[in-house]
């Protein structure tokens, strides 16, 4: 939550009333109020941060079965193993 307010520029928390109870939090960021235009917002700032984490998922998950791919084609040295020769 913490990143999220700080990436929109908003303060969360403080004295907050649900259903007549107040209740006093930390503060989250040091940004203005929300509006309800900052719930588009951060709607849009999840989609981003969700296909980031997915991309960067994927292009890990390449390298590590390119590594994977490498290390069965070579010996134990690290050298590459020739078709037809006994290791």
């Amino acid at each position: 939550e913490a990143a999220f307010a700080a990436a929109l520029g908003v303060r969360l928390g403080g004295e907050n009333s649900y259903n007549g109870v107040v209740e006093r939090r930390g503060v989250l960021g040091r940004g203005r109020l929300p509006e309800s235009r900052d719930i588009v917002r951060a709607q849009r700032l999840s989609t981003d941060v969700g296909r980031l984490f997915v991309l960067c998922a994927m292009v890990l998950g390449c390298a590590l079965d390119r590594q994977d791919i490498r290390s069965r084609d070579t010996g134990a040295a690290g050298v590459p193993k020739v078709a037809g020769l006994a290791s």
